[in-house]
C-alpha cells in the first residue's frame, strides 16, 4: 500500500510547501471510488475544495488489489502508517517493495507473467528460509535483504541484480507521507453484508475510532453516493436499494439504476467523473435525507460521503 504515483516520482508533499493538508483515502474499492476521489482532487476549485488540500488516494500493492474486506485493508493501513513514521517495518512490505522493484523495471514490463513465480519465491522464502509471515517485523533491514540477495543468486541472478538496484527507492515508494497533527486518514467503505460480516463491521468502526481513521461508508455500495447526485434517488425503491440484488447477470440493482439515469452506460473503471463533480451541491443536500450515520449505515440505507466532502470544502489549510 502506498501513495498513487508513477515509480521513483517525488512526492508532491516533499516537493511543494502550498499544499498542506492531506486528505490520504484508502477505498475498498479499486476502480470506482479512486476514479471519483482522482477527479476531485484534480477539479477541487469546481468542488469547492481549497487548492491547500490535497486529496491522496491510496495505491494497493501487488497482491493487495484483489483485497475486499475493510478490516484487513484497514489494518493494512495502520500498519504502513506506522511504518512509515519509523515505528518499524513488516516483512510484508519488504517483499511488497522486492516485487515492486522487478514490476517497475524495464525487464518485467515485457515478462509480467512472470510476476507470480517471482512472488512465490520470495514468499517460499520468506516462510522456508526466515521462518517468517507477511506481518512479522523485520529486525534488520540490511540482514533480510542480504539474504534474499543470496537466495535470488542461486534462484534467478537477474533479479538479483534488479533488487539491489531499486530496493531503497522502492521502499521509499511504501512510505506513506502523513503528518498526525495536520492530516486526515480516511477509510471509504462500502456496507456489502456478502462480504462485511457484523462482526468486521463493528470491528472497523471501533478501530477507526480509537486510530483517528475517519471512517466514510455507503449503504448498500458506492455507487448509492453517486446516484445521490441527482433526484432521481428520490423514485428508488428503498427495499431494492437495500438490497442491492442482481437484477441481470453482471448488474446489481443500483449499477443498472446508475447505468440508466446516466443513459450513457456506467462501468466501474470508466464513466464520466465530471458529471458528479457538477452536481456535489447536489448529492450533500440528497444525502442528508437518508442516514448520514457511521454507526447506524450498518444497517440503514445512505452514505456520508457528502460529509467528506463537507469536512474538504472547509479546511482553511493551516500555514507554514
Amino acid at each position: 500500500m502506498r501513495e498513487q504515483k508513477r515509480f521513483g516520482e517525488r512526492s508532491a508533499a516533499s516537493c511543494s510547501r502550498e499544499v498542506n493538508v492531506k486528505y490520504i483515502i484508502l477505498t475498498e474499492g479499486t476502480e470506482t471510488e479512486p476514479r471519483y476521489f482522482e477527479a476531485v482532487n484534480e477539479h477541487k476549485a469546481d468542488s469547492g475544495i481549497s487548492s491547500l488540500v490535497r486529496i491522496l488516494p491510496l495505491m494497493r500493492s501487488y497482491g493487495e488489489d484483489t483485497w475486499s474486506n475493510p478490516q484487513k485493508i484497514l489494518d493494512r493501513m495502520l500498519l504502513n502508517i506506522d511504518e512509515s513514521q519509523g515505528a518499524s517495518l513488516s516483512y510484508g512490505t519488504l517483499l511488497n517493495a522486492m516485487i515492486e522493484c522487478l514490476y517497475y523495471s524495464d525487464f518485467l514490463k515485457k515478462r509480467e507473467s512472470l510476476i507470480k513465480e517471482i512472488s512465490a519465491l520470495l514468499d517460499k522464502f520468506y516462510k522456508n528460509e526466515l521462518k517468517k509471515s507477511s506481518g512479522d517485523l523485520v529486525e534488520n533491514k540490511e540482514d533480510a535483504i542480504r539474504l534474499a540477495i543470496a537466495f535470488f543468486k542461486k534462484e534467478r541472478p537477474r533479479i538479483c541484480e534488479l533488487i539491489l538496484s531499486h530496493i531503497n527507492d522502492s521502499l521509499d515508494e511504501q512510505m506513506i507521507p502523513y503528518d498526525p497533527k495536520i492530516d486526515k486518514l480516511c477509510l471509504v467503505a462500502d456496507r456489502d453484508a456478502g462480504s462485511f460480516t457484523p462482526g468486521q463491521y463493528d470491528y472497523v468502526l471501533r478501530t477507526c475510532r480509537e486510530k483517528n481513521v475517519q471512517l466514510y461508508v455507503s449503504n448498500p455500495c458506492f455507487e448509492f453516493w453517486l446516484l445521490l447526485h441527482t433526484d432521481k434517488v428520490f423514485d428508488l425503491d428503498k427495499n431494492r436499494l437495500l438490497k442491492n440484488e442482481l437484477v441481470t447477470a453482471s448488474k446489481r440493482f443500483v449499477d443498472k439504476e446508475l447505468d440508466d439515469i446516466l443513459g450513457c452506460g456506467y462501468k466501474k473503471n470508466f464513466y464520466n467523473a465530471q458529471f458528479f463533480i457538477e452536481r456535489t451541491d447536489t448529492a450533500i443536500k440528497n444525502e442528508m435525507s437518508f442516514c448520514e450515520d457511521a454507526a447506524k449505515l450498518k444497517d440503514e440505507a445512505g452514505s456520508n460521503i457528502g460529509l467528506l466532502i463537507t469536512r474538504m470544502r472547509q479546511e482553511k489549510g493551516v500555514g507554514f
